[in-house]
């Protein structure tokens, strides 16, 4: 696990940003740091080391330029902090070879990642500044091998010279492996993202009516291979057509949000619900049986009963659920039955009145009526 301070450096700005665009921020937040602790190393370098306070003055304001990022971000502009920092990084790296060291010092080594971090950095929208940074970096890399440096540092001994690029080539490995561990810690929280679309109904998220078969499926096996009890609850909210029709489908989606998070907080811990779409959800309640959830059901049912839903107008909706329950029977390996059953009991509570919870029973059907064949 990263340290609390590496944390809050690497998420820095990306609270309410859209997931795409807090990629981009974190490897920024990444780059920014490591361009701070650099360069701050580069500072004591040329100033202990190399005895030259210009090369140290040269550094000290190129770390500032980092720092910079950092504000530029908190103000709201992360696009061009990422431009800055980028800008940054290269003409402190032109200016070292240059003004400071040759060609021989490896620093130049620092360009070749740029191209890469640029595509990164920026999206695809943003093709122009990917090549423009691709080609400057390219340009740069040239000019510092072709161009003599003015060697202002003086003339270093053979080993220094070893030291230095040994130390670039580790250094510019480091970034490498960094931004590759961003990169696979993006695509593990995609994936995650994904797979978390595909089982969420996006509105209430509550699991997704292909999610619920799914886990409903598990549970009826574990049931079955146990000989533990089982039960379904189908439950519709009652005129809900109406509720669209007269104030709104936003007013209808806020309906269905308050009614999802009422029926979460009855339901205890192993119970599962879903939304199998439009007004209709399904609980499962493994190892309980039809008395238990009888008592769950009407919990639930009283709770949504003394749900008022508040619109922005001030209008205070009211509505009430539908239940049908009906539980595994000895022999069933899938939902599918239980469900079918527990579908008949919440149509028959429709029936006679809505607002009511009905037990499909197994000799005589939803509570009184003709049983299935």
């Amino acid at each position: 696990m990263a340290p609390a301070w590496f944390s809050q450096i690497y998420e820095f700005g990306t609270q309410g940003v859209p997931e795409g665009e807090r990629y981009r921020l974190r490897v920024g937040n990444l780059l920014a740091a490591m361009g701070v602790a650099i360069s701050l190393g580069y500072c004591f370098f040329y100033l202990l080391v190399l005895d030259s306070v210009s090369a140290f003055v040269v550094n000290l304001v190129c770390t500032l330029g980092y720092f910079s990022y950092f504000a530029i971000v908190r103000a709201g502009h992360p696009k061009l902090a990422r431009l800055a920092v980028s800008l940054v990084f290269l003409i402190q790296i032109l200016l070292l070879v240059l003004l400071f060291l040759s060609r021989h010092s490896g620093v130049q080594l620092y360009f070749i990642i740029t191209a890469p971090i640029a595509f990164i950095l920026f999206e695809a929208r943003d093709r122009t500044l990917r090549l423009a940074l691709a080609a400057i970096s390219l340009v740069f890399y040239f000019i510092a091998e072709l161009v003599p440096s003015l060697a202002l540092v003086g003339e270093l001994e053979p080993s220094l010279y070893r030291a230095i690029v040994l130390a670039n080539i580790a250094v510019v490995s480091l970034v490498i492996l960094l931004i590759q561990a961003a990169f696979l810690d993006e695509i593990d929280r995609r994936e995650l993202a994904l797979q978390h679309l595909a089982r969420t109904d996006q509105l209430t998220g509550l699991l997704n009516r292909r999610a619920m078969l799914e886990w409903s499926e598990a549970q009826v096996s574990q049931s079955a291979r146990h000989a533990q009890p089982l039960t379904v609850l189908m439950i519709d909210i009652d005129h809900f057509k109406p509720i669209n029709d007269e104030h709104g489908h936003v007013a209808g989606d806020r309906t269905l949000v308050e009614v999802a998070n009422a029926m979460r907080q009855i339901m205890r811990l192993g119970d599962q619900l879903g939304r199998f779409g439009g007004e209709e959800f399904v609980a499962l309640l493994p190892q309980t049986d039809s008395v238990a959830a009888r008592s769950v059901a009407e919990k639930l049912r009283e709770r949504i009963a003394a749900l008022s839903v508040m619109l922005p107008a001030g209008v205070a909706i009211r509505c009430t659920v539908s239940l049908g329950l009906a539980s595994l029977r000895p022999g069933e390996s899938t939902i599918d039955p239980v469900l079918s059953r527990a579908d008949m009991a919440m149509y028959q509570a429709k029936a006679q009145g809505r607002n009511r919870c009905i037990l499909y029973d197994d000799r005589v059907g939803p509570e009184g009526t003709k049983p299935e064949p």
